[in-house]
């Protein structure tokens, strides 16, 4: 497959955004979740020096990798329709035949592919530089976002209620429970850790598949409040998407035979009849006792699997039927991953199917879904015409149209897009 080929001839995902008539450029990764309006795909630089990498050149735009991130954070918007709208926050919807398929897979491949994406800005930057730029485009939106989502939760209890009493007491018994979820934006908190366990294992030339293990093992063992078993899932993920990106252990083949496809259809279908509500890192987590040792070992096997069969029937579609909507909603997808949930909320309380109603997953979400992610692209426009707010709010770090910086010389033939 053409896919395949491309990426295994040592091939980097590289964000460039363009703003101002004059097309300035700007640099701004921050894994999956890009904010730049390009995504291109460059060559690897062959025999890099690892205290001095060379920096990637930027050639052209590659659709592909949108159409992926579209595709994904839209499976994030229809999981959780179903979850917070179908299911009305009810633990059934660990039963529900969509969701169970989404969630096999959905979050590990988003996290392997904000690897892959991260790998030239970790090998560019020194520690702390690297380390301080994905602090500004990932945890500042993220603490700044959670009061925001509180106090419109606060807000929806009172409009439920009718009353300011009423609604309080409501919202208190929403607030004790409060765990991790899409309400705090976890998985930017994610991308962060990965990235420090990353960066910091390549600052002592550890950046290798061995000692990635040795990392996401000990991490088992860490505490698991405040979200941290999350991370722990997320890890290892980040850290085989990078090492797919270095391509100096592991690469995509050009090619995969029938067979091969085949079993791993195979697994996948297995993976997901093995599959209960128990698999779920929300209701087991992740620490490696005995009894649930088996749970670990199917999130993880099925995350790679079910990711890569989901990645080749993505391309067969692409190839045929091409989104510019779905390219769209995955170059604005941490915008999507942000404001959806705002968004999630007034639906919840408008929008009230019949409990665990198969018409509503199959049909009624994913078509909430395709809205919701648009008018979350139309919202962060609109963000983004405040200097601050695209900051603090979007991560846009250096992206004003009065300071971006130049442009850099691209240099090389310009690869074929896929």
């Amino acid at each position: 497959m053409e896919l395949f080929e491309d990426l295994r001839q040592g091939t980097v995902w590289e964000v460039l955004g363009q703003e101002g008539q004059q097309g300035a450029a700007k640099e701004r990764e921050i894994g999956c979740f890009t904010t730049a309006p390009w995504f291109v795909l460059a060559p690897r630089p062959q025999n890099v020096s690892v205290s001095r990498p060379e920096e990637p050149r930027h050639t052209m735009r590659n659709d592909f990798a949108d159409y992926l991130k579209g595709s994904l954070i839209c499976l994030v918007v229809w999981g959780h329709l179903i979850q917070y709208v179908g299911c009305q926050s009810q633990e059934i919807h660990y039963l529900d035949p969509v969701f169970k398929a989404i969630y096999t897979f959905h979050m590990p491949l988003f996290m392997a592919v904000s690897g892959y994406l991260s790998y030239p800005a970790i090998v560019r930057d020194e520690l702390w530089p690297c380390l301080w730029r994905r602090f500004r485009q990932v945890v500042v939106p993220a603490l700044c976002w959670l009061p925001i989502y509180v106090f419109a939760k606060l807000l929806m209890f009172m409009g439920e209620t009718g009353s300011i009493t009423d609604g309080g007491r409501a919202f208190h018994s929403w607030l004790v429970p409060f765990r991790p979820g899409p309400y705090n934006l976890w998985f930017l908190w994610a991308i962060f850790a990965a990235t420090v366990v990353v960066a910091t294992l390549r600052k002592f030339r550890l950046d290798r598949l061995e000692f990635f293990l040795v990392a996401t093992v000990a991490m088992l063992f860490a505490p698991e409040g405040g979200g941290i078993y999350l991370i722990k899932f997320m890890l290892p993920f980040f850290c085989l998407g990078y090492t797919l990106a270095k391509g100096d252990q592991i690469r995509i083949p050009s090619t995969i035979p029938p067979l091969w496809v085949a079993i791993a259809w195979g697994f996948g279908i297995g993976c997901y009849w093995l599959w209960t509500p128990d698999t779920y890192v929300y209701t087991t987590r992740m620490w490696p006792a005995p009894a649930n040792l088996h749970n670990i070992a199917l999130r993880y096997f099925a995350g790679v699997v079910i990711s890569i069969i989901f990645v080749q029937t993505l391309f067969w579609i692409y190839r045929r039927v091409k989104s510019p909507v779905l390219s769209l909603w995955g170059r604005r997808s941490l915008d999507i991953y942000i404001l959806h949930i705002l968004l999630l909320g007034i639906v919840e309380a408008f929008v009230h199917p019949g409990m665990d109603s198969p018409w509503f997953s199959w049909l009624g979400a994913p078509v909430l879904a395709g809205i919701l992610c648009q008018v979350s692209v139309f919202a962060g426009d609109w963000l983004e015409r405040n200097p601050w707010l695209r900051i603090v709010l979007l991560g846009r770090i250096g992206t004003g149209r009065n300071n971006a910086p130049a442009p850099e010389p691209l240099g090389g033939p310009p690869m074929k897009p896929l």
